[in-house]
């Protein structure tokens, strides 16, 4: 399995010389978010819809789900994102954190672990401070990769998974400084307290810390809007992947006897749902009705 994926990390890496053209929309995705359609390929559920009108000027970069590559794909324009990770991470053990960035990274930890509201474990916050130090030194690596590889793709725009949520921040700062338009499209459910679409007063009024945001975030409607107070622009697009199952269900209502569908959206955390669904189980006509649970 890792013969294979270090194969094809490099057969399809972004940097090969014969990919020598421009593409105008790059999509920096997830094989987390393939599904298998037509039987016969995976087909990107959140950005594969979008990139297919003007399929000619789009490009993906793919990360791998845990070394693993969904094949054959749908979308022609694929390459994997896991090269510029690995480089990064083996140039950088040749090179020191500067002190700055440690002592910042250590007030970081003083921090949490005397005003933080809930007790953080001592070895969490060692997890912390080696991540954030790995980070510091991989970061001058990825921005000497990601120029190369945007003075190579010449987008106009980039759409990145999860924008918001600031792991791969410093993509964003990279193509603000270089001008290029970057978004975020929505990928699932957006909650009040999801920490990642809801900011502090602190971040809100931070123009640095914006820069580090995309400029947009495509949502799926009105309703997704309001929950979430990230100071970008927000553009209304629906949900294709929504609509087009949508349009299945309803050519099958048929064949499952036009019964009606009760929809019951939880987070992870399953503890007493089962109780819950299993009395309203009881509470309901079985050939009226029919549960689905989307956790």
């Amino acid at each position: 399995d890792m013969i294979k994926y270090l194969k094809y990390t490099i057969s399809r890496s972004p940097f090969k010389d014969d990919l020598n053209r421009k593409y105008d929309l790059l999509f920096f995705c997830s094989e987390t978010t393939n599904i298998m359609k037509w039987g016969n390929a995976y087909f990107n559920r959140v950005a594969e819809y979008f990139a297919a009108i003007h399929q000619e000027k789009s490009i993906f970069i793919e990360d791998s789900d845990r070394k693993t590559y969904y094949m054959p794909k749908s979308f022609p324009n694929v390459f994997y994102h896991d090269i510029i990770d690995i480089e990064a991470s083996i140039r950088s053990r040749f090179y020191r954190v500067n002190e700055k960035d440690v002592k910042t990274v250590k007030s970081i930890k003083r921090f949490l672990a005397d005003f933080f509201p809930c007790a953080i474990k001592k070895s969490d916050l060692d997890i912390l401070e080696n991540s954030l130090l790995a980070t510091s030194r991989k970061l001058r690596f990825y921005y000497s990769l990601y120029n190369r590889l945007f003075d190579r793709l010449g987008p106009k725009i980039i759409f990145l998974d999860d924008a918001s949520y600031g792991d791969r921040s410093y993509i964003l700062r990279i193509a603000s400084e270089r001008n290029i338009k970057t978004a975020e499209l929505q990928h699932g459910i957006v909650f009040k307290d999801n920490p990642a679409y809801n900011y502090g007063k602190a971040i809100l009024n931070c123009a640095l810390y914006k820069k580090y945001l995309p400029d947009y975030f495509l949502s799926y409607g009105k309703y997704w809007d309001g929950l979430t107070n990230i100071p970008v622009t927000k553009v209304l697009i629906g949900n294709p992947h929504y609509s087009e199952n949508r349009k299945e269900i309803l050519r099958e209502k048929n064949d499952i006897g036009g019964k009606k569908k009760i929809l019951f959206i939880s987070g992870g955390n399953l503890s007493n749902l089962q109780k819950i669904l299993l009395d309203l189980l009881s509470l309901l006509d079985y050939h009226r009705y029919e549960i689905v649970f989307r956790p």
